[in-house]
């Protein structure tokens, strides 16, 4: 049986690097943006925590649905 072997490749800022040459900060960022732009497209923005009511909301919903719901 032949191993195969999976290369994760992003495009940043129209450069294509492979996920293994970014940093973990960049890795973080880029994680972070591309779940962003799933969640938008599912009708969703990310809140920022200063507009959210209390330590519970945070805990609660990293992200709240563009409706309000």
């Amino acid at each position: 049986m032949q191993d195969i072997k999976i290369i994760n490749y992003v495009v940043i800022s129209g450069e294509t690097v492979t996920w293994d040459e970014l940093s973990k900060e960049e890795q973080n960022r880029a994680a972070e943006t591309i779940c962003d732009v799933i969640m938008e497209s599912a009708g969703y923005v990310r809140m920022p925590a200063g507009e959210l009511d209390s330590v519970q909301d945070i805990q609660k919903s990293r992200f709240l649905h563009s409706d309000g719901v």
